[in-house]
């Protein structure tokens, strides 16, 4: 898995900084000064984690290119590691024990990483400097969910399951201080319960005291962070290079739901990508492309919902691109309306999804068919 992904990204070392780059690290001069922690909050205080990372590539390497897009694969790596994890540890719950599919958990595992790893949608989270503030938010995301989980399997109380808690909550603080898609993450956790780790749905005065304090926890940390959050980033955005229409908080949000179709196009086949797409704006929401691609959600969630007693893994799969997608997709305007990496995290329920169905209608009838369907992902 590491050296597919290295065989991968090893022709992008020489690529240069583009774009936002030069504004957040060439031409920011508190950068290149380690000492000057209250400069780097000039850059982005909401993601001071990340910015940090910045301030460490340039203090050892300066703007030696390739030292930055080795920092960038390390943490693609990192994550396909949890990834891996992340999906064994799932099909490892109690809930799933009867369902023929875990024998191949660990096959399963390794292909929905590998998928993650090799996927053409995750370059630009990859190879543009910049968002390794994408990749960075996922590391972090993923190992909280991980130890979380990690923690909720462990049936004896010792100082392996309070320190996999300990880790958990420290991964979700540093998540918070990278990137703001992270606060869906108390919600991960509530996926996770309601999906894995009991039998029917309940509320959260039915869950063990240990999960719901950490789930409160996390969602007052969240709330905290949210609440030094000006209410600017709700405010109409006025037509730009990016876009010729002005953005207000539902024309955002009904041009999403075109755009997320497009997203899971892209992740389906992943063809005619491009860095900076031209998108049209939708400015009502009874136009037939905006109307057409809402019902067309709509009927993804209504079908992880109905097939959630049959097939949880699936179910889970749906819910968690949407939940993941849901901060950058939905009502806060931003002046892209579309950029491929912010389907990097979501991709990971999409990925799971994906290789549990193939494993689920052909590994056990023809493992030939099964394999030919991954070579063909992979060799996309």
């Amino acid at each position: 898995m590491i050296l597919l992904g290295i065989a991968i990204y090893s022709n992008s070392f020489d690529c240069s900084f583009q774009f936002d780059d030069f504004r957040n690290i060439v031409e920011h001069k508190n950068l290149q000064n380690l000492s000057n922690v209250k400069g780097w909050f000039n850059l982005d205080e909401r993601r001071i984690v990340a910015v940090s990372t910045f301030v460490l590539n340039y203090h050892f390497n300066q703007f030696d290119i390739k030292y930055w897009h080795y920092v960038n694969l390390a943490i693609h790596l990192i994550n396909a590691c949890l990834v891996y994890w992340f999906t064994a540890l799932l099909f490892s719950a109690p809930i799933l024990q009867n369902n023929p599919i875990t024998r191949h958990k660990n096959l399963i595992a390794l292909s929905t990483a590998l998928l993650f790893v090799s996927h053409p949608l995750a370059t630009e989270s990859v190879t543009y400097i910049v968002q390794r503030m994408a990749s960075l938010a996922a590391l972090f995301y993923l190992l909280s969910l991980s130890l979380y989980l990690k923690a909720r399997l462990i049936n004896k109380e010792n100082i392996w399951k309070y320190l996999c808690y300990t880790g958990a909550i420290i991964s979700a603080i540093l998540a918070f201080g990278t990137k703001e898609n992270t606060f869906t993450l108390p919600f991960a956790i509530m996926l996770l319960e309601i999906f894995f780790l009991q039998e029917k749905v309940v509320f959260a005065h039915k869950l063990n005291k240990q999960s719901t304090r950490l789930i409160a926890l996390f969602i007052c940390a969240a709330i905290l962070i949210v609440s030094k959050a000006s209410f600017v980033f709700f405010e109409t955005i006025p037509p730009s290079s990016a876009h010729n229409n002005i953005l207000s908080p539902f024309t955002y949000l009904f041009t999403q739901f075109s755009v997320i179709l497009k997203y899971i196009q892209l992740l389906c086949l992943p063809i005619h990508q491009n860095l900076d797409y031209d998108f049209p704006v939708s400015m009502r929401f009874f136009e037939i492309r905006t109307f057409l691609s809402f019902l067309t959600l709509s009927a993804l969630i209504l079908l992880a919902i109905y097939i959630y007693n049959k097939n949880r893994i699936v179910s889970f799969g749906i819910c968690w691109f949407f939940l993941t997608l849901s901060i950058e997709s939905s009502i806060i305007p931003i002046d892209d309306v579309i950029v491929e990496h912010r389907t990097y995290l979501p991709s990971v329920g999409f990925f799971i999804l994906v290789s549990s169905l193939i494993f689920h209608l052909c590994w056990n009838k023809n493992k030939f068919l099964a394999i030919a369907i991954y070579r063909r992902y992979y060799s996309l």
